[in-house]
């Protein structure tokens, strides 16, 4: 009974009362941390390659994106970010945040060992 004859009686208290409550609920719900949704960061896979002399140019079109080829495929792959400069490149592959990165690594390790080989065979035959 008593907000009933304070709002009737009182209109402006009431309604200041109000909205010092509306604040307060406005600041307190900006402090209230958020345990249901943690911070997920999707797995990463970092690929560096080096070529000792050779320009931006050459490893990018003789190994990085050759190396682009054979990972692209992999499943569960986001994206793909590449960067080459001379005497390296770095290849940063991006997962879903479902998948496992030791499965990853994995799955990417064995896709680069495919390619090494053909890298392999390729370089050998530039030299000879």
């Amino acid at each position: 009974m008593f907000l009933t004859d304070l709002s009737i009686k009182r209109p402006v208290v009431a309604s200041v009362m109000s909205l010092v409550l509306v604040i307060f609920g406005l600041v307190t719900f900006q402090e209230i941390p958020t345990d249901e949704l943690p911070d997920v960061q999707p797995p990463v896979v970092t690929i560096q390659t080096d070529y000792k002399g050779a320009s931006a140019e050459i490893i990018d079109t003789q190994i990085t994106q050759k190396i682009e080829d054979f990972v692209g495929g992999t499943p569960g792959l986001e994206t793909i970010d590449s960067f080459s400069e001379d005497e390296s490149s770095r290849i940063t592959l991006t997962f879903e945040t479902s998948l496992d990165l030791n499965d990853v690594t994995n799955k990417v390790l064995e896709c680069v060992l495919q390619c090494g080989c053909l890298l392999v065979q390729t370089l050998c035959l530039i030299l000879n």
